[in-house]
């Protein structure tokens, strides 16, 4: 996993991006600043939208949000 020091605001929050690994499965995870950790994973008809995730279980609520990597820069859409 390659850190980077790209940031995505959804709503009033801040996120900092980290692109993995796993580029055809989640290729970003996203990860607050009160220690809420997201992944992104592609939309399987349309793989330039990407939606959001929990990573800590998926009982917790998650931010409904869609995002889209289409000109190389994560954003929020």
């Amino acid at each position: 996993m390659g850190a980077t020091n790209e940031t995505v605001r959804v709503g009033r929050t801040k996120y900092t991006v980290t692109r993995t690994s796993l580029h055809h499965t989640i290729p970003y995870e996203l990860h607050g600043p009160r220690g809420a950790h997201y992944g992104l994973m592609r939309n399987q008809h349309k793989p330039d939208i990407l939606f959001m995730f929990n990573m800590r279980g998926f009982t917790k609520g998650t931010p409904d949000r869609w995002f889209t990597d289409r000109d190389g820069k994560l954003e929020v859409l």
